[in-house]
């Protein structure tokens, strides 16, 4: 994928809610054996205090196109299989009209957990379980379905398209953006 020589990169970001807290710190009243197994993930729907849940910054999960181009600063994981956007249509003589849509097509991996889970390593050596065995996240499940799992409350949190070339910063703190960026808001996954 090229334009005048230049390697093109497209990608989305997808953005996830987490807790600002960590497990059994005060304000945390969690604690391994008495309000659950294991650790949370950090996530609303693994919360074992949820009147204490705070939450943070989201985390944005980063994909792109495996075309191997990929700028060395962008965490990106090479995912999308397909991206398709549709354009807003206004229709002034029967609604207001249709929003644009994206529908992103990605293949689902093997992962370890490092970056989206907080306490990967204690889960590999067992000290985020009650029963203190490790295991190995990689043989438990794939990506998005433990993601899945985790954050079942997707919808209405943000979800951007990007594109341009290795060259171009995503994100410029003077420029905002070098590359395209669409915005949406995610409203389903299968």
């Amino acid at each position: 994928m090229t334009e005048n020589n230049r390697r093109m990169v497209r990608g989305c970001e997808i953005e996830s809610d987490r807790c600002a807290r960590s497990y059994g710190a005060a304000p945390c009243t969690a604690a391994l054996g008495i309000t659950g197994e294991e650790k949370c993930f950090n996530t609303f729907a693994t919360c074992q205090d949820p009147s204490n849940y705070a939450l943070d910054i989201p985390m944005t999960l980063r994909f792109i196109e495996p075309s191997g181009a990929n700028p060395k600063e962008l965490l990106a994981i090479p995912a999308i299989r397909s991206m398709q956007h549709s354009s807003a249509r206004l229709r002034p003589s029967k609604d207001l009209g249709e929003r644009a849509q994206v529908t992103i097509v990605l293949d689902d991996f093997k992962y370890n957990d490092l970056y989206t889970d907080p306490y990967a390593i204690e889960r590999r050596t067992g000290a985020a379980r009650n029963d203190g065995i490790g295991y190995n996240p990689e043989e438990r499940s794939t990506y998005f379905a433990k993601w899945r799992e985790r954050n079942p409350y997707f919808f209405g949190r943000a979800l951007r398209t990007f594109q341009g070339t290795v060259e171009q910063a995503l994100a410029d703190p003077v420029n905002l953006s070098q590359m395209e960026v669409r915005h949406y808001i995610q409203e389903s996954t299968s």
